[in-house]
């Protein structure tokens, strides 16, 4: 198995104080066995540039078709829950950093297996940034990693408002359907009692959230959502929003999928999204382009 690299010559421009969409169609973009996107900044008076200071929310779309859709708080705690390699998010204050945007299976024992998971064949790519009104002027260049690895999956990572109260409120619920294999759900964990998963009418997990019984603290004790996960397979995580994993390996089907919650005033209300992780097999992807 081999890996390659390349990247979009054609720089974008960012301007300074606005939100911006950056987008990088399919003419700029290799699509052929992608695992991996690039974004790096560089401001046009002082080089230094923070792109974890001005990144809202990115999305990658194959033949139009959004498959990763997140904010960029969501991105990281994907990449940090999942790696293999005790990955730390980086802190919003590091300077010069590039945002990452993984597509392969990053929690795969070898790269083989990890690279069976790709940007889906035969897709046109499409990859946008968001950014907030912290930019200055400068430009932004997108590179990629391609692996020669037969793909057997694509990966779906795509999050919306989960419209829960940010108040004493039980049973507050986010249906979701998902035709892939649904490997997690993450979520804002500040404020949240009690959390509860089924998927396909069976239950992934029912867990005590960190603010069970009263507890406001964000840190390892026993009402922390993801306290067996962090210590066992990922290394402490940093932030308040976790993904948590789901081993039944199945799809999602509507009606019977769902993330239930009790939440508390501590949670952060309308704000708060719910994302859902998948892999789908290539080939039920509809709408090559």
């Amino acid at each position: 198995m081999a890996r390659s690299g390349s990247f979009a010559g054609n720089p974008k421009t960012i301007s300074a104080g606005v939100v911006q969409t950056l987008i990088w169609t399919s003419s700029e973009i290799d699509s052929t066995g992608v695992v991996e996107f690039n974004i790096a900044m560089s401001g046009t008076v002082t080089p230094t540039y923070n792109v974890l200071n001005v990144v809202d929310r990115v999305r990658v779309r194959a033949a139009g078709r959004l498959i990763l859709d997140v904010p960029l708080a969501v991105l990281q705690a994907y990449s940090g829950g999942f790696s293999a390699a005790n990955y730390a998010p980086a802190n919003s204050a590091t300077a010069n950093a590039v945002l990452t945007i993984p597509l392969n299976l990053i929690d795969g024992p070898t790269m083989e297996s990890r690279d069976q998971c790709q940007f889906p064949p035969g897709a046109e790519a499409q990859v946008e940034v968001v950014t907030t009104n912290a930019t200055v002027a400068g430009s932004a260049i997108l590179s990629w990693k391609t692996s020669n690895q037969v793909p057997r999956f694509f990966p779906r990572l795509l999050s919306s408002s989960a419209n829960w109260a940010a108040a004493n409120a039980r049973g507050q619920r986010y249906n979701f359907s998902e035709d892939g294999i649904v490997r997690a759900v993450g979520f804002t964990v500040a404020g949240i009692d009690r959390a509860e998963c089924y998927i396909s009418g069976q239950r992934a997990f029912n867990i005590p959230g960190i603010g069970y019984q009263g507890q406001t603290a964000v840190g390892l004790q026993f009402g922390d959502l993801s306290v067996e996960k962090d210590i066992l397979e990922e290394g402490a995580l940093v932030g308040t929003y976790r993904f948590r994993k789901t081993d039944l390996l199945l799809p999602g089907a509507a009606g019977s999928t769902y993330l239930s919650a009790d939440t508390t005033t501590g949670y952060v209300g309308a704000t708060g999204e719910v994302a859902t992780y998948a892999i789908v097999p290539v080939q039920s992807f509809r709408g090559n382009g």
